[in-house]
């Protein structure tokens, strides 16, 4: 139960740094680098509703979708982190914008949202929206790429924060932000590699297959192992992760048996079905 609470201080900590960037950094030099809250960005712009109102707003859909495709349990952190961003969103947009410059907004932008969201990532919740979206229309089509779905609905937002904001130079530095946030987002979490094979040795196996083949759309090989003290035998599960999947995966694995063995190695390069070089992001 302590670790549980100390797990949702941290998503909190990180949620409330996510909505500093948007209400502060953001929102007030007319940036709307994709995901919910790019799109609340342009919204409030037309309407006058509070950014975080609409954050909120427009992600009570999708993780009514969520819950109904991947269940309640798997929500859990990612409804908390939604909560607490759309609350401070509000709160902090009466803060004086401390940057004019679009170009500085947009790095330093880039690097708040990068930072806070490896922060939620590393607890295993996720910020929302894109998220959600990918995951749904990956179960729906499997064989569309992940990481081309994050950049399709990014650039779109950006695309259309061009025509909402009738400037090309603010959804220009609303891609540079969503390409600064990106990178730096690789590096906190995985040092910049592109992929992670995992070794997973555990009484339980199926369970754990399950819930990664299920939750996280990631393909599992069993190989068949023989422990040395004891003579039983096995499965050993072997599986490519997706950079941004790994806080997720260890959390399933953890969830499921908290004394599995685990061996984590860098896999710099993977092609194949399922997982091209192009989709490893």
């Amino acid at each position: 139960m302590r670790k549980t609470g100390f797990q949702y201080l941290i998503i909190f900590f990180g949620a409330i740094l996510y909505a500093f960037s948007v209400a502060v950094i953001l929102e007030p030099n007319r940036l709307a680098p994709g995901g919910a809250s790019g799109l609340a960005i342009i919204i409030n712009s037309y309407t006058g509703i509070k950014t975080g109102t609409i954050i909120l707003v427009l992600n009570i859909p999708l993780m009514i979708m969520g819950i109904k495709n991947f269940g309640i349990k798997f929500l859990y952190t990612t409804i908390f982190a939604i909560f607490v961003n759309s609350v401070f969103v509000n709160i902090f947009e009466f803060i004086p914008k401390p940057v004019d410059d679009i170009f500085l907004g947009a790095v330093c932008g880039g690097v708040l949202d990068a930072v806070s969201l490896g922060i939620i990532f590393r607890q295993g919740g996720t910020s929302g929206g894109t998220d959600i979206v990918a995951k749904l229309v990956k179960k729906k089509i499997p064989h569309f790429e992940i990481g081309k779905i994050f950049i399709a609905v990014d650039m779109a937002v950006v695309l259309l924060s061009a025509v909402a904001f009738k400037n090309i130079e603010n959804a220009v530095y609303s891609a540079i932000c969503v390409v600064i946030t990106g990178q730096i987002l690789d590096r906190i979490l995985y040092g910049g590699q592109n992929a992670r094979m995992l070794y997973i040795i555990s009484d339980s196996s199926k369970e754990i297959s399950r819930r990664l083949l299920e939750e996280l759309d990631t393909g599992v090989t069993y190989l068949k192992g023989t422990g040395g003290y004891t003579s039983r035998e096995k499965n050993v599960i072997m599986c490519i992760i997706r950079k941004r999947r790994l806080p997720q995966t260890l959390k399933v694995i953890k969830e499921e048996d908290d004394s599995a063995f685990v061996i984590v190695t860098l896999a710099d390069k993977v092609v194949g079905e399922g997982y091209r070089e192009s989709d490893n992001d």
